[in-house]
């Protein structure tokens, strides 16, 4: 039987997407007793544990995600777009625009994408009446 100790961790393992394997090493059971350590904890096998800490997991990952590109995180911001709203990385090279031209110009779909964002993510501000 876990302890709440244990059940904290391994639900924290579970969310940091570790394997059963991992969860073992880390808790002290066998591969063989994680299905019974898991009905008695959580009323549930352990595959179906798994999933479900694994799918708060990726959560809260997308939360960090989105809250580096509402940010202005660039990098961030290229791969929400390419994700979440279909677009495409461009590479700009023409050869009779100068350098920063081209910057600017390659910055425009990273902004594009950050206005986007904020407005599907960041709740308007309510007005003081």
């Amino acid at each position: 039987m876990w302890t709440n100790e244990t059940k904290d961790e391994v639900e924290n393992l579970l969310t940091q997407f570790c394997t059963p394997d991992e969860v073992c090493a880390v808790v002290g059971c066998d591969q063989a007793d994680l299905d019974r350590l898991s009905l008695d904890a959580f009323g549930e096998d352990f595959a179906t544990v798994a999933e479900r800490f694994a799918a708060v997991g990726r959560a809260r990952l997308r939360e960090a995600q989105a809250k580096l590109a509402l940010s202005g995180d660039r990098a961030m911001l290229q791969v929400m777009g390419r994700e979440y709203l279909g677009q495409e990385s461009t590479v700009y090279k023409p050869k009779d625009r100068k350098a920063e031209d081209c910057r600017a110009a390659a910055d425009e779909p990273a902004q594009r994408t950050l206005r986007v964002l904020q407005s599907r993510f960041v709740p308007p501000v309510a007005a003081n009446g």
